[in-house]
């Protein structure tokens, strides 16, 4: 083998490997950021749950304590979801329904942040179809 050959052969290693390097880099960075917007998104269902759980009956009997303790969870849940949904049409009905000035139900707006994260147009599946516990 000559040494233009052994150059070649060099150079051409290297590029192909550089290429699959970068190529599974960035399919594990792309994989790793899906994972986040999940992980995120289930942090609306945390909001609500834990938003439903408290209404003015059971708010007038906490303590200043457990009052301030309750506000601070729904504002840093508020908050994180404001930082990471990138739809502001869905933030907004995600704001309008926390401050009681939405009709739509809890239901459908976490269809759509479902619709959101797998990336589809449309579903099968109907607010309607989902269950809840009072």
């Amino acid at each position: 083998m000559n040494i233009l050959e052994t150059i070649i052969i060099t150079v051409s290693s290297g590029l192909i490997g550089g290429f699959i390097s970068y190529y599974f880099t960035e399919k594990t960075e792309n994989y790793k950021f899906e994972l986040l917007k999940k992980e995120q998104a289930v942090k609306v269902a945390e909001l609500f749950a834990f938003w439903l759980t408290c209404d003015d009956e059971t708010l007038a009997k906490f303590t200043e304590k457990e009052r301030k303790d309750h506000c601070e969870k729904l504002n840093r849940l508020t908050w994180e979801l404001v930082i990471w949904i990138p739809d502001e049409d869905l933030v907004k009905d995600i704001m309008d329904k926390l401050s009681h000035s939405s009709r739509k139900d809890i239901k459908e707006i976490i269809l759509n942040i479902r619709k959101q994260i797998q990336k589809k147009k449309d579903s099968k599946l109907k607010w309607q179809d989902l269950v809840s516990f009072k």
